[in-house]
């Protein structure tokens, strides 16, 4: 409790100090425009119905009121566009929507109405009536999939610790000591990894369940077969099964109890990110799914294609020759192609392969990206961002397309978003480094602004035509946005993004420094009144640039590691410390050069502000506290804030508004 309590004094009082010019309660309201931001819709998971004639999606809301976020379910018609609200619950969360396959009806996970806030699965009927409970487990489902015949469910499961089997014992209200055994033991909004999770079959009739006897670690990812005999899944195997970044895909004969590794392999099979779901083609002859070597290219490796054709045993890759990140997988209806999202360049496009010859076609491209798509009945729902506008559902035809909702549309009639502008810069080696740029709305050619370079995480993702609501904050408060995709960025290939491979905050620093030399140049940005900011990598690279160079008036730097002495063992990433650097003892050398914000931060002179979420398993907050403290120490202008309970994505609404006027008024503080 007391540190609870000191770190929300913390919270509250940075105002009254020298962290910013904040003065006050820290939930004063916020401006007209961040309001507006935090009001913006969420369109999200859109699921087309078997005829394709409509479509089912999450509608996102934020209650600033409650400081909560919400979620429902909506239906469109995907010809005439009409709408309507399904559920109506609250602040309850509500996901991965299906649609059953007997029966007119949509199933998903929600927490409503479960005293623990655990997810179970509902049904909701198209035809009237109310959403009802059609499983349940204790421990909540996390993922599931409904038999072809609509007869049994199979459903992941937490299986309960320990301590909670024997419901004759009262209940403990110590909490048990955490005990760890494992090689990979943390991951974010998780804490700590100690659970281990089964496949349970439910007859969808009499609600009954039993644990299936699959085989391997933290099985997942359950499919089953169009003709329902048998259920695909994912999991790991070995000895010690988390000390490898490898999954396998199973087949379990629901008649025999009985399951296979269809093709072991030191890949990760089916489980980019741990959660894709395998995907049957209709014929039941094949599966498909995503593949990628994390084991030699770390976080760098680009996911692939990959067929398996179950009569004779053999996997293919399909997408060898194509040096892109893909995603999103499924099928078409005849089964002849597959749909897929490929990023490229600052895009997120869709495409279609024909499985016989590999032929890629383009279904839709242009200055966009495509985040989730439903493909069924012959047509094509995508959920489309932009620069200037949030997501919206379009249906897609003949490389065209037309909104069929709109959400936002009042909203941004009344408080405009801008757009974004592409260009190129030049790094110091020669190497061309592409960038968006973001102008404030009363932009004027010909006068100078002040700039903020913002820097994306990952290391590997990018900046695209897509929302960015911190990118349209900046702008409106004044301030030109430059936006650079550095080496280690995705959209153009591998080896462009391993740039920067064991090499943190080497070449990707003169990489973002040209978008702003660029600008100067350009006679866009004031070389007087420039600042920059990120988060996750995009606030390590913060970092780094500011221990490179002293030209920025302040910095705004998020949930950062600067000390990668003291990240090892302590955040969730301890694979890609072994795959890229090594350990610290046969390599440290590795772990210095990249570790010199810390290691040499007398270099730094610009006043930086460090955020974190106090929760924070994927970068922990220890990160932030010690370059804050390195700060302190040089007498550097320095404050750090860190946000109670929240992991490495801050998600409470408050703390939301907080840190976009933080940025502003540490930007502000430090003007001219």
């Amino acid at each position: 409790m007391r540190a609870l309590l000191f770190s929300t004094a913390l919270l509250a009082t940075a105002g009254l100090s020298t962290v910013t010019t904040h003065a006050g309660d820290w939930r004063e309201p916020p401006s007209e425009f961040i309001a507006s931001v935090m009001a913006v819709k969420n369109v999200s998971a859109p699921t087309i119905s078997p005829d394709g004639k409509s479509a089912v999606y999450i509608l996102g809301e934020t209650d600033v009121e409650a400081d909560d976020y919400g979620t429902n379910i909506w239906w469109v018609d995907t010809v005439t566009g009409e709408q309507r609200q399904l559920t109506h619950s609250s602040l309850s969360t509500e996901s991965q929507l299906a649609w059953h396959p007997t029966e007119n009806a949509i199933t998903f996970l929600t927490d409503r109405e479960d005293e623990n806030e655990e997810y179970q699965l509902w049904l909701l009927p198209l035809d009237g009536g109310e959403a009802r409970p059609l499983a349940s487990m204790d421990a909540g489902i996390s993922d599931y999939h409904v038999s072809p015949d609509g007869t049994h469910i199979a459903v992941v499961v937490t299986d309960p610790a320990p301590h909670e089997t024997d419901d004759e014992e009262p209940p403990i209200e110590t909490p048990p000591p955490v005990v760890i055994d494992r090689f990979a033991f943390k991951n974010d909004s998780e804490g700590y990894l100690t659970s281990t999770q089964s496949i349970h079959l439910i007859d969808a009739a009499s609600g009954e369940s039993s644990v299936l006897a699959t085989v391997g670690f933290q099985p997942e990812a359950p499919a089953f077969s169009p003709d329902g005999t048998t259920l695909a899944y994912v999991a790991r195997e070995g000895d010690e099964p988390s000390r490898l970044e490898n999954w396998d895909l199973y087949l379990y004969d629901l008649d025999s109890d009985k399951s296979r590794n269809l093709a072991a392999s030191a890949l990760a099979d089916c489980a980019i990110g741990g959660h894709d779901r395998p995907l049957w083609r209709p014929d039941g002859k094949a599966i498909a799914c995503l593949t990628a070597d994390y084991t030699v290219d770390n976080l760098y490796a680009q996911p692939e294609l990959k067929l398996y054709d179950l009569a004779s045993g053999e996997a293919q890759i399909l997408t060898e020759d194509l040096d892109l990140n893909i995603g999103d997988l499924s099928w078409r209806d005849d089964g002849n192609a597959l749909l897929f999202t490929v990023e490229e360049d600052r895009s997120q496009w869709l495409a279609q392969m024909d499985t016989a010859n590999g032929d890629i076609e383009r279904l839709l491209t242009g200055k966009l990206t495509v985040y989730g798509y439903g493909n069924a009945g012959g047509a094509t729902v995508a959920r489309l961002g932009f620069g200037d506008l949030p997501f919206e559902l379009y249906k897609v035809e003949g490389g065209i397309a037309t909104a069929i909702t709109d959400h936002n549309i009042e909203l941004l009639e009344a408080h405009p978003w801008q757009p974004f502008e592409e260009f190129s810069a030049t790094s110091s080696d020669g190497t061309d480094i592409s960038g968006l740029l973001v102008k404030p709305g009363n932009y004027r050619k010909g006068r100078r602004y002040p700039a903020v370079l913002y820097i994306h995480g990952g290391p590997t993702s990018q900046f695209g035509h897509e929302p960015r609501s911190t990118a349209q904050v900046f702008a409106d408060a004044g301030y030109v946005v430059i936006m650079m995709n550095p080496r280690g960025s995705t959209g153009r290939g591998i080896e462009f993004s391993k740039g920067i491979f064991a090499a943190w905050g080497s070449v990707d620093v003169p990489d973002v420094l040209a978008g702003v030399d660029w600008a100067v140049e350009q006679g866009i940005a004031d070389k007087d009144e420039l600042f920059v900011a990120g988060w996750s990598y995009g606030g390590m690279l913060t970092n780094y640039v500011v221990a490179s160079d002293n030209r920025f008036k302040a910095a705004v730097s998020g949930a950062a590691i600067s000390n990668l002495w003291g990240g090892f063992g302590t955040d969730q990433y301890i694979h890609s410390y072994l795959s890229e650097l090594g350990t610290p003892w046969e390599n440290p050398e590795n772990y210095n050069r990249i570790s010199y914000p810390f290691l040499k931060a007398d270099r730094i002179q610009t006043p930086t502000l460090f955020m974190v979420g106090q929760e924070d398993y994927n970068v922990p907050a220890l990160s932030s506290e010690q370059m804050y403290q390195a700060l302190k120490v040089l007498r550097v202008p320095t404050g750090l804030v860190v946000y109670p309970g929240e992991s490495h994505g801050i998600s409470t609404p408050s703390y939301q508004i907080d840190r976009f006027q933080r940025h502003l008024d540490w930007f502000e503080q430090h003007r001219d």
